[in-house]
C-alpha cells in the first residue's frame, strides 16, 4: 500500500523545484500587470506557454527516458551511457527544430525570434538537468535548482521590466540568463560523478530511449495541448487583449497546479521505482485521498478568486477573476489525469495515455470553437474542464478505481455554491467569511494528511 508518510517527507525538495518554474510565474503577474498592456501581456504568455509545450515536443520527452532509466540503474558506466546519450539525442533534435524554425521566419519575420529561439534552447537543457538530477536520486539539487531560479528570475525581471523598460523582450531575455546561470552552478556545485563523452553515445541505447520517451508525449503534453490550444483558439477568435486577461487567470491557477505538481512528481517516483504491482484497492485508496485534499483545496483558494484578482492586479485585468474557479477545477481534474498516468508509465502501457489525451483534447476544441463567439472566454475555460473530465472518466474505467462518490458529491455541491455566490452575491466581506468557513472545513476533512505533515 502506498506510504503516506513517505509521500509527505519527500515533498521539501520537490517543493523547492517546483517553486521555481510554477510559484515565481504566479508572483511576478501582478507585477507585470502594471508594465504590460493586456496585448502585451498576452503576447508574453503566449510564448511562455509555447515553449512550454514545444520543449517535449523537441526532445522527444526524452528527460522522462533518462530519469526512468536512472532510477533503476547501478552501474556507473551505463548511467554515463544514458546521459550522454539523451543529451546527444536532445542537441540534435534540437538543432533540427532550430534551423526549420529560422526557415518559417524568413517568412513571417517575428519579432521575438531570436529571444524565443534562445529561449526554447535553455528551457529544453533546464527540463533536461531537473530530470537528470531526479533519475540519480539528488533530490536536493533538484530542490535547489528551483530555489536559485526562483530568485534570478525575481531580480531579474525588475531589472528588466522596471529599471531598463525593456518590455516583452526584457521578460524573455531574462528567462534565458536565468536558466542558463541556473544550469551552469548546478553542473558545477552538485559533485555529479558522470563523465559526459560523445564517445558514450550507443546507438541501442538511443532506441530504447526514444521507444520509452516519445509515446509519453501525451502525457506531457495534455495540459499544455488544452493549454495551448485555448490561446490560439482566444487569438483566432476573439484578440490579444482577451489572451492578456486570460493570461492572468491562467496564471492564477497555477497556486493549485504547484501544489498538484509536487504531489503528482512524488507519486510517479513511488509507483515506478515500486517493485510491486499497484493493486485496485491500493490505487482506489490513494486516489480517493488525494482526490479529497484537491478538491477541498480548490473550494476554499475558489471563495478568494474574485477578490485576489482585483487586489492584486490593475484594473483593467479584473475580469480575470470571472473565469478563475472554473481554471481551478480545471487544473484539478488535469491532476487527477496525471495522477493515474503514472499507473500507464509504470505498466508501460503508453497507448493508453495516448488515446484518453487525445479524446479529451477533441472535446475541448470542439466546445471552445463552438461556444467562444457566444459566452467568450467561459467558453474556454469550461471547454477545458471538459476535455480533462474526458480524460478523466476513461482512464478511471480503464483502471476501475473506486471512487467514494459521497464524499465527491458533497464536495462537488460546495464547490458549485462557492461559484453561486462568486458570479451572483460577491462582496469581498462575504468572499473571507466563505474562505474561514471552507478553510475550517479543510483542515477538518484533510487532518491525517497535516498531522503527518507538522510531524515532519
Amino acid at each position: 500500500m502506498f506510504n503516506f508518510n513517505s509521500f509527505v517527507k519527500s515533498s521539501a525538495f520537490y517543493s523547492l523545484g517546483i517553486l521555481g518554474s510554477k510559484a515565481v510565474l504566479f508572483a511576478i503577474v501582478p507585477f507585470l500587470s502594471f508594465y504590460l498592456e493586456e496585448s502585451q501581456l498576452g503576447q508574453y504568455d503566449l510564448i511562455l506557454v509555447s515553449i512550454t509545450f514545444l520543449t517535449p515536443l523537441i526532445t522527444i520527452q526524452i528527460s522522462d527516458g533518462v530519469y526512468r532509466f536512472l532510477l533503476k540503474e547501478k552501474k556507473e558506466t551505463a548511467k554515463t551511457e544514458i546521459v550522454s546519450t539523451a543529451l546527444v539525442i536532445v542537441v540534435l533534435c534540437y538543432v533540427v527544430f532550430a534551423i526549420t524554425a529560422w526557415t518559417i521566419n524568413l517568412w513571417l519575420d517575428y519579432v521575438y525570434f531570436y529571444e524565443f529561439i534562445f529561449l526554447q534552447l535553455s528551457s529544453c537543457l533546464y527540463v533536461f538537468a531537473q530530470q537528470l538530477f531526479r533519475g540519480l536520486k539528488n533530490n536536493k539539487w533538484y530542490g535547489i535548482m528551483g530555489a536559485l531560479n526562483t530568485v534570478l528570475i525575481l531580480v531579474l525581471t525588475v531589472l528588466f521590466i522596471a529599471v531598463l523598460k525593456l518590455g516583452v523582450q526584457g521578460l524573455l531575455i531574462s528567462l534565458f540568463i536565468t536558466q542558463v546561470i541556473t544550469i551552469t552552478l548546478a553542473l558545477l556545485f552538485s559533485n555529479i560523478s558522470l563523465s559526459l563523452s560523445l564517445y558514450s553515445f550507443n546507438k541501442k541505447e538511443a532506441k530504447r530511449l526514444i521507444s520509452y520517451s516519445w509515446p509519453l508525449l501525451p502525457n506531457a503534453l495534455s495540459w499544455w495541448l488544452i493549454d495551448l490550444g485555448n490561446r490560439y483558439i482566444i487569438l483566432l477568435f476573439l484578440n490579444e487583449q482577451y489572451n492578456g486577461v486570460y493570461a492572468i487567470a491562467a496564471r492564477y491557477a497555477g497556486i493549485v497546479a504547484i501544489v498538484n505538481t509536487v504531489f503528482i512528481l512524488i507519486w510517479q517516483d513511488y509507483v515506478i521505482s515500486s517493485n510491486k504491482n499497484t493493486s485496485n484497492f491500493s490505487l482506489s485508496n490513494s486516489f480517493n485521498r488525494f482526490m479529497i485534499f484537491e478538491i477541498s483545496l480548490i473550494i476554499v483558494i475558489s471563495t478568494l478568486s474574485k477578490t485576489i484578482v482585483q487586489f492584486t492586479t490593475a484594473s483593467a485585468y479584473h475580469e480575470a477573476g470571472n473565469y478563475l474557479s472554473l481554471l481551478f477545477f480545471s487544473t484539478g481534474l488535469a491532476a487527477f489525469c496525471a495522477f493515474l498516468g503514472a499507473v500507464y508509465l509504470k505498466q508501460k502501457k503508453t497507448k493508453g495515455i495516448f488515446v484518453t489525451t487525445i479524446i479529451g483534447a477533441a472535446v475541448n476544441l470542439v466546445f471552445s470553437v463552438l461556444f467562444i463567439k457566444h459566452i467568450e472566454l467561459y467558453a474556454v475555460a469550461i471547454g477545458s474542464s471538459l476535455g480533462f473530465l474526458t480524460t478523466l472518466l476513461l482512464r478511471l474505467r480503464h483502471f476501475r478505481v473506486q471512487i467514494e462518490y459521497k464524499k465527491l458529491l458533497i464536495l462537488l455541491v460546495s464547490f458549485c455554491v462557492i461559484l453561486t455566490v462568486q458570479f451572483i452575491y460577491y462582496t469581498t466581506l462575504i468572499s473571507f467569511i466563505l474562505f474561514i468557513i471552507t478553510s475550517a472545513i479543510f483542515l477538518v476533512v484533510n487532518k491525517k494528511a497535516l498531522r503527518i505533515l507538522i510531524r515532519t
